[in-house]
């Protein structure tokens, strides 16, 4: 599910109109979004090419992941390739991977960030998840890319 972000006024003021989109799983939930404009605005005002926007995921067990693929702008993108985590932008023919990175801090009170339910998930679910097809994926198209097919995954070739 994807939910759009209303666009503010200071968007209007300043001539420009990015279109962000929130990707939401059926197993997640956004916590705290009305406080997520506020968090769109500071990005954009960083930066104003960003494609992404990070925001924490926090699984049940309690860890907690800063994820670049779930906050993305909508009209900065030409294709969603695999899923959120793999984005085709316009005007370049790069493909760009939004991975999760492990987080230094959980996200404060009032902070939007996502909540993973994976217990939610239908029984056998588990049997096709995206992290276990990327290898593949990636030996596939290394030769139109111009890369070496050779995969190295957690240390090991």
């Amino acid at each position: 599910m994807v939910h759009y972000v209303q666009q503010r006024p200071w968007f209007r003021r300043r001539g420009e109109c990015p279109v962000w989109g929130v990707w939401v799983d059926g197993d997640e939930a956004l916590v705290w979004p009305e406080m997520l404009p506020d968090y769109l605005r500071k990005a954009h005002d960083i930066d104003p090419a960003n494609v992404a926007m990070s925001i924490k995921i926090v699984e049940l067990d309690g860890t907690v992941a800063d994820c670049g693929a779930k906050v993305v702008r909508l009209d900065l993108l030409e294709a969603i390739l695999e899923s959120s985590y793999q984005v085709k932008c316009v005007g370049s023919d790069a493909i760009l991977s939004l991975p999760n990175v492990p987080a230094e801090t959980p996200p404060l009170p009032g902070t939007p960030h996502l909540l993973h339910r994976s217990m939610l998930r239908p029984a056998g679910r588990d049997q096709d998840r995206l992290h276990l097809r990327e290898p593949d994926w990636y030996v596939e198209n290394s030769a139109r890319l111009g890369l070496s097919a050779e995969v190295t995954t957690g240390g090991k070739a």
